[in-house]
């Protein structure tokens, strides 16, 4: 898989989240967007993962609760294993993966309502 391959991978899906999850939440990409240098985690010094962020603005807890869940139904849907759920706290969190070793997360902070979907490819070869 090339990067072009699977940054239009994660994109489409972590969109595709938002749209499940989000309601009408107002929502922006994160400026921080873009590839990652993976030198010591994949073996290959040339190899990028590409990071993609949707960050939310949350009106309520109610929101929080209604995001955490629909995130959730449409990974489960999706088939994407959850490997961490941690939403009893001040900054809940969903993490999962696929078989192809991509991870999508999604992270809260209830003091200023807000929110950011996430999802990082694997390392692969720039080309």
């Amino acid at each position: 898989m090339t990067l072009s391959e699977a940054r239009d991978r994660v994109t489409a899906f972590v969109d595709a989240t938002v749209d499940a999850a989000s309601g009408d939440y107002p929502h922006r990409p994160d400026p921080g967007n873009g590839n990652r240098d993976c030198r010591g985690v994949s073996g290959h010094d040339d190899d990028l993962l590409y990071q993609y962020s949707i960050d939310f603005e949350l009106p309520d807890d109610a929101a929080v609760t209604q995001l955490l869940e629909q995130t959730r139904r449409h990974w489960d849907a999706e088939g994407l294993e959850i490997v961490e759920r941690n939403i009893d706290t001040e900054s809940p969190a969903l993490h999962a993966e696929d078989d192809d070793g991509f991870s999508y997360s999604l992270s809260v902070n209830r003091a200023v309502r807000s929110a950011g979907i996430t999802g990082s490819t694997p390392c692969v070869d720039p080309d």
